[in-house]
């Protein structure tokens, strides 16, 4: 399920670039670094189990040299009592009227911002937009100088953001948490999408498997009932991530219901 989501954001790579990603039930935290890789902004890799967390940790540190993303690794157990909401990686604070172009230089480098996509910063990574700005300026000794380079950039990062995750649906005591989850966090960000890899796993028997597919229709159910529609992820990209994978895996975007 992983390597399928994976190769869905490879081949939707253009519709990535510059957004936050939250990857829920990280595990490894393979996708949302994958993620990164590709281009997202800011990652924040959850999971809600405490053993896994130092493993993230590590491998969130093993992969920092092979993109430009800030990833925060974090503790986040699935359920509405939760403050689910604030798991989207935050963005940073504008620097302080005073600071020198180096020390914007050294903030932009520090929070992953990602790119632009309007405007007079079109097609140029956030990052350089800001320093572009302030081309000139040895200090930015007003509140307004500063802050106008560093709001400039910012409004032209994209509005929108993703929720990934792989093999979160087998589990059926999970479902009504999974989904107060992802409710919470597409209601946090409007314009977010919620796309999951689902697994899918019959019961064996002689000769094959059961047919149907109970996690998914009970999964798509108590969707329904929390405010959430599930459906196949559209487009040729999908159908090509999960044809890879066989008939065992599909890609699901799970969108709340107007």
């Amino acid at each position: 399920a992983a390597a399928a989501l994976c190769r869905w954001l490879r081949l939707s790579r253009p519709a990535l670039l510059g957004l936050p990603v939250v990857e829920l039930g990280s595990g490894t935290g393979a996708v949302g670094l994958y993620a990164a890789a590709l281009g997202a902004s800011r990652v924040a890799l959850t999971d809600g189990s405490a053993e896994v967390m130092d493993l993230l940790r590590a491998n969130a540190t093993r992969n920092a040299p092979h993109h430009s993303a800030v990833v925060s690794v974090s503790a986040l157990r699935w359920g509405e009592g939760n403050d689910a909401a604030a798991a989207w990686p935050q963005a940073a604070e504008p620097p302080a009227a005073g600071a020198t172009v180096g020390e914007m230089r050294r903030t932009v480098r520090e929070h992953g911002l990602g790119v632009s996509t309007r405007g007079d910063f079109r097609g140029k990574g956030v990052k350089d937009a800001v320093v572009a700005a302030c081309d000139g300026l040895s200090v930015c000794s007003t509140p307004d100088s500063s802050h106008a380079a560093w709001n400039a950039a910012s409004e032209a990062e994209p509005a929108g953001g993703l929720v990934l995750g792989s093999d979160l649906t087998y589990f059926v005591d999970d479902h009504r948490p999974l989904c107060d989850t992802i409710a919470a966090l597409l209601a946090a960000r409007p314009l977010a999408r919620a796309v999951l890899a689902h697994q899918r796993r019959g019961l064996l028997f002689r000769g094959g498997r059961t047919p149907g597919d109970h996690h998914l229709d009970h999964f798509c159910a108590v969707a329904a009932a929390s405010g959430l529609r599930v459906t196949a992820v559209p487009g040729a990209a999908a159908e090509a991530a999960s044809g890879a994978a066989g008939e065992n895996v599909s890609l699901l975007e799970v969108e709340a219901v107007l």
